[in-house]
């Protein structure tokens, strides 16, 4: 029920939305902060003998998904231990099966970590130039929304003329209705518009901030984190995760990638101290945020708080930007 979004006043057919003529119950960010609250409790809800990665590889030799198991050894002085293993679930039955150890997908995930850290030096820098392409950004959105609720007054105004036109004869039937029912799809998809960009808006600022903190703060986290918690580190960093010849390749999501930039940009590895004089990073800045911007909207991507998920477990750490 609370995935509907019939109670906000609006409704879905064939995948598109449509204002209706009935009252609405919530507000659209009321609905959407509602859907980010039941998306948090389904990924971190715990099981046991719980697999991080179970169904987030593919096999790169049949495309079945990838499965966990749990094994036990005993060692040498009689200590036993549990080891987890993925293999590819063979569901063609024509797979070598080959596996890959928990450990090794560990790995491969912190080094995407590793890859869009930001530095402490440019993270200052972050901050100042954030709040600069906030007041840009909110000033386009003004400008965009006025835009569009001029051409929605403009749509009204041809109905009203429509109208005038039936009442005074100059219009048969059929003429009319042609006409009205284009002027009503036009005014539905100009508010849709209107309501799609202020959608966008309001889950932006959440969705940069969830960024720059994974990017911050991401490897603690992991690194100190439980199944579940790596596991959405994992699948917010992936956009896909292939297990070839006990070999694991991922394409990292589009919404990370422009991160990559700014170690390239500082000319500095993992480990390297950078230069005090960070200025030659602000247009990088202004890319990575235009370009994350972009993908965010592109695959109507949402990016978990992991702030709000472990609050209180690291008292060191704070939010990073507050808008």
């Amino acid at each position: 029920m609370f995935s509907n979004i019939f109670y906000t006043g609006f409704f879905k057919r064939s995948e598109e939305t449509f204002q209706g003529s009935h009252p609405a119950m919530i507000t659209m960010e009321e609905f959407y902060r509602v859907q980010k609250t039941i998306r948090h409790r389904k990924q971190v809800r715990s099981h046991p003998h719980q697999f991080a990665y179970a169904g987030l590889m593919e096999c790169g030799h049949c495309g079945c998904v990838v499965v966990g198991d749990l094994k036990h050894k005993t060692l040498a002085g009689g200590e036993k231990r549990a080891y987890h293993y993925y293999y590819c679930s063979n569901g063609r039955r024509n797979c070598t099966r080959k596996v890959i150890t928990e450990g090794e997908v560990d790995h491969q995930v912190l080094s995407l970590l590793e890859a869009i850290r930001i530095p402490a030096e440019a993270r200052a820098l972050g901050e100042e130039v954030i709040r600069e392409w906030q007041a840009r950004e909110s000033h386009l959105q003004r400008d965009e929304e006025g835009s569009l609720n001029r051409q929605l007054e403009e749509w009204e105004r041809k109905r009203e003329k429509l109208l005038d036109m039936k009442l005074n004869d100059l219009l048969s039937d059929a003429e009319y209705s042609e006409q009205k029912s284009r002027m009503i799809e036009g005014i539905s998809q100009m508010r849709e518009g209107v309501q799609k960009l202020r959608d966008q808006q309001a889950g932006l600022w959440d969705n940069i901030e969830n960024t720059i903190a994974l990017a911050t703060y991401g490897e603690t986290f992991f690194a100190g984190g439980e199944p579940a918690m790596r596991a959405l580190i994992a699948r917010t960093l992936g956009a896909r995760y292939v297990l070839t010849n006990k070999r694991l390749s991922v394409q990292m999501s589009p919404v990370f990638t422009p991160l990559c930039e700014l170690k390239n940009a500082a000319d500095i590895g993992f480990g390297s101290h950078l230069s005090s004089d960070v200025s030659h990073l602000r247009p990088v800045w202004w890319d990575i945020l235009d370009e994350t911007r972009n993908a965010l909207f592109a695959g109507n991507t949402f990016v978990p708080s992991l702030m709000s998920l472990v609050e209180g477990a690291y008292p060191n750490i704070k939010p990073i930007y507050s808008y």
